[in-house]
């Protein structure tokens, strides 16, 4: 409110004296000034606050009483609709849960529409601010409304279509890449012929889809030498075909592991062909070109999968120091056979790049399978450190039974897969 100053004695005076009609008993006005004090210059307006400057001057300023630079609003002056307190005038943000008119605008909390998208004026949990934003008594992760927010989020499989982001990943169902394989996830790209992945959406993998016929991964297969088929289509079976030169069928020598060699997947090897290698082996069935020099030779035992077959795709990396050397891999015989022996005649993969010093190979590794993986040099002034680096992806999951797709690879799709006998959408 307007402050109001005691009337002196002499004020009271000149003021009973005009109420009077009396002459000559108010101040006299010096030229050119308006006022000599502040009282000279009362217009009888509450809402301002009289003021005489240093010229003489009267001024009608607006009341600050809380200092806060926004004048009281009274009549039609000053937008400070709370002059008591300095965090509230017309520049003043709102605050939407304090029961304020904090920016002057006559309007409180959710009332305001600055408040729009304040959660509790929304209606909105916000599930990680220990209130119950939207009024329904249940506060954060309690609330319905958090179900597969990130601070409520439960790690689960993603699972495809329920909208929400179940594996806690900030993704859901499409946009997950745990779901790039699902038919109404994929989204059509050229197929790769390699990666054992339906790239284009058509329901067919690598050398079974038409787009693959003519890829050279599909048309140049390594020759098996005792499985009485042409496996590489040039006419020729087995140890009647030149590649089968090094079969143990045709009379070659089995390959011989070095002594520490065994590989898992994720195994990282460091290894030299001057040092624990053989010599064995000169010819292999794929590749083509003979090679004298010492070879280093690996085993990967693939152990049997848990629901039934599980097929890996396996790849491996070598990297070379010096010499160009090659990289072979071979089948072998069951996980579990106790003299496991490397046929040269059973190449099944391999990577001959004249002058590269990186080699790469990648397979389908069946499960209760042993594989041969033989570094191999040209000559014998082929000699190299290297290291050779596998890894493995599983290609194989549990049966879905209703998207289309032989998910545990038993041969079975869907409904006719024994595992689903039992589900629903199976009648």
């Amino acid at each position: 409110m307007r402050r109001f100053h005691s009337p002196s004695p002499l004020l009271g005076y000149v003021v009973l004296a005009a109420l009077l009609g009396l002459s000559g008993c108010t101040r006299p006005r010096t030229k050119g000034r308006d006022c000599h004090v502040a009282a000279d210059c009362e217009d009888g307006d509450i809402c301002t606050q009289p003021r005489c400057d240093d010229e003489g001057l009267c001024h009608h300023d607006g009341i600050d009483f809380d200092g806060d630079g926004h004048a009281w609003l009274c009549g039609n002056s000053g937008d400070d609709c709370n002059d008591e307190d300095p965090a509230i005038h017309a520049d003043a943000t709102e605050i939407c849960n304090d029961d304020k008119d904090n920016d002057c605008d006559g309007l409180v909390d959710c009332d305001d529409p600055s408040c729009a998208d304040w959660p509790s004026c929304a209606g909105i949990e916000d599930c990680d601010n220990g209130e119950d934003d939207d009024g329904d008594r249940m506060v954060d992760c309690e609330d319905l409304d958090c179900l597969g927010d990130p601070h409520c989020c439960r790690p689960e499989p993603e699972s495809c279509g329920d909208g929400l982001d179940n594996d806690c990943d900030g993704l859901v169902d499409c946009d997950d890449p745990d779901c790039a394989s699902e038919p109404h996830c994929c989204v059509p790209m050229p197929e790769d012929c390699t990666d054992w992945l339906d790239n284009d959406c058509d329901m067919l993998i690598d050398c079974m889809d038409p787009d693959c016929f003519s890829s050279t991964v599909c048309t140049l297969r390594p020759e098996l030498c005792n499985d009485e088929l042409d496996n590489d289509g040039d006419g020729l079976t087995d140890c009647g075909d030149p590649d089968c030169v090094g079969a143990i069928a045709c009379g070659g020598a089995p390959c011989i592991p070095a002594v520490v060699t065994d590989l898992q997947c994720g195994s990282v090897r460091f290894a030299n062909t001057n040092w624990g290698s053989s010599n064995e082996t000169q010819h292999y069935s794929c590749g083509g070109a003979a090679l004298t020099g010492s070879e280093v030779v690996f085993v990967l035992r693939q152990e049997p999968g848990i629901y039934g077959t599980r097929p890996m795709l396996v790849q491996a990396d070598l990297q070379l120091l010096m010499a160009d050397l090659d990289l072979y891999v071979l089948q072998g015989q069951p996980y579990d056979d106790p003299e496991p022996f490397c046929d040269p005649g059973q190449c099944v993969a391999w990577s001959s790049s004249p002058g590269d010093l990186d080699e790469d190979v990648s397979f389908v590794a069946w499960p209760d399978v042993t594989y041969f993986f033989v570094v191999d040099g040209a000559d014998a002034a082929a000699t190299s450190s290297f290291r050779l680096q596998v890894t493995c992806t599983a290609l194989c999951s549990v049966e879905e039974c209703g998207n289309g797709l032989d998910d545990d690879c038993d041969g079975f799709v869907d409904c006719w897969d024994p595992d689903c006998a039992e589900d629903p959408a199976c009648p």
